[in-house]
This record gives C-alpha cells, sequence and structure tokens, in this order.
C-alpha cells in the first residue's frame, strides 16, 4: 500500500468508527440492524489491510471483502424496504411487486459469479453489476415511498441517498476500467473510489451524531399517517 492508500484508510476508519459510535449514544443501533453489520465488516476489514497488509493486501482478500460487502449491502435494501412498508399493507402489496424482482435478480446476481473467473472479470463486470442492482433496489424504495407519502425515517433517508449515490461513482468507476485499461488506471481509479466513500462515511457520521432536536427541526415528516398507502 502507498503513504497515499494508507492515510485514506485510516481517515475511512476514524469516519466510520465515528458512526458506530454515534448510532450508540444517539440510541439509534436499531434504525437498520444489517447496516451496523456493514459498517463494523467494514471495520474490521478495513483495520486487517491497514495493520497487516502483506496478508489482506492481496487479490484474494479483497474478493472476500467484496463479496461481505455486496451482500450486506443487499441485506440493507431489503431491511430498508421492509421498514418503510411493513406498516402499511396497501403501500406493500404493490411495491412488493416492484422491489420482489429486483431482490431476486441481484441475489441471483450475487450467488451466480464462478468460481473460475478471474479477478480483473470480477472487478470489472461482476461487481458492477451488482452494485447497479443494488442502486435500482434502494432507488426504488425511496421512490415508492415517496409515491405513497410514506413516513421515512430521516436516517433511512441518509442511508438510502448516501449509497445510491457512492454506488453510481463506484459502478462508473469500474466500468473505466474495463473501458480504458485495468492495469493503466488501477491505482487511479482506487484513489478515486477512496476519497467517494471517505465523503460518504463522512456524512453518515455527521447524520448520526445529529440529535434530535436538530433532526426535527429540518421538519422531516416522520409522524405523517400515509395518504396514498390504502
Amino acid at each position: 500500500m502507498s503513504a497515499h492508500q494508507v492515510l485514506l484508510a485510516n481517515l475511512v476508519r476514524t469516519a466510520v468508527f465515528l458512526i458506530l459510535v454515534g448510532l450508540v449514544v444517539r440510541r439509534r443501533t436499531g434504525v437498520c440492524w444489517t447496516f451496523v453489520a456493514y459498517l463494523s465488516t467494514i471495520l474490521v476489514c478495513n483495520s486487517l489491510i491497514s495493520f497487516w497488509p502483506e496478508t489482506f493486501f492481496t487479490k484474494s482478500f479483497y474478493l472476500l471483502k467484496q463479496s461481505l460487502y455486496d451482500t450486506l449491502k443487499l441485506a440493507v435494501a431489503a431491511e430498508l424496504a421492509y421498514r418503510v412498508f411493513h406498516a402499511f399493507p396497501g403501500a406493500l402489496a404493490k411495491a412488493r411487486m416492484v422491489l420482489a424482482p429486483l431482490l431476486a435478480l441481484v441475489t441471483i446476481g450475487l450467488i451466480s459469479v464462478p468460481t473460475s473467473t478471474d479477478y480483473i472479470d470480477i472487478v470489472t463486470r461482476y461487481h458492477p453489476q451488482i452494485q447497479t442492482g443494488v442502486i435500482w433496489l434502494m432507488a426504488a424504495t425511496a421512490v415508492l415511498a415517496v409515491w405513497y407519502n410514506l413516513p421515512l425515517h430521516y436516517f433511512h433517508r441518509s442511508i438510502l441517498l448516501g449509497f445510491t449515490s457512492y454506488l453510481i461513482v463506484f459502478a462508473t468507476l469500474s466500468n473505466m476500467l474495463r473501458s480504458f485499461g485495468f492495469d493503466r488506471l488501477l491505482y487511479t481509479v482506487n484513489i478515486a473510489d477512496s476519497y467517494a466513500y471517505l465523503a460518504l462515511v463522512s456524512w453518515w457520521a455527521i447524520q448520526a451524531w445529529r440529535s434530535e432536536e436538530a433532526v426535527e427541526s429540518v421538519g422531516a415528516p416522520q409522524t405523517v399517517l400515509a395518504t396514498r398507502a390504502a
């Protein structure tokens, strides 16, 4: 790892730690349990790579951790969809028609990556496809929540918006690797991706530490009854 990569890894780890502490202090860990699991996995994998790069800064560990991340992102998307719609049967029935096929397609894509596929194909082809599926799933959840005027917890909005924005960047950078040369752009793309992810977790840290008074002052409709859910 270069000194630049080590610095970015340390900054990301610090931001992720601050998110987890903020969720605990503000008593928001129950807002999305799979998100807490995702952050904890990020913290562990980041620490392993930063402290023992000779062992964990490898292609095999990258593929393992990326598979874990993809699985947990999918779990986050599924939990958020459940939390948004489960109290509104009418909206749930209609949302299921849209979200269930998306969830099934992403799951199939996640478990059907051939074990014999080489590293470059996985990084530039399969992972971007999975990320695109997760983007569609989260974006559809947000759009349907707005369409049915459902109450959406502010941190759920933060997760959906943050993941969707970052994953678009991630998928775009991965496609650039495939289109313009893997070896030539790998380091540059990795640095750009690290900065994008650092921006994401820094923003999440701010959201995690927001007080209830600050959240309420924004006027988030957390207690408004759905008018289109029936």
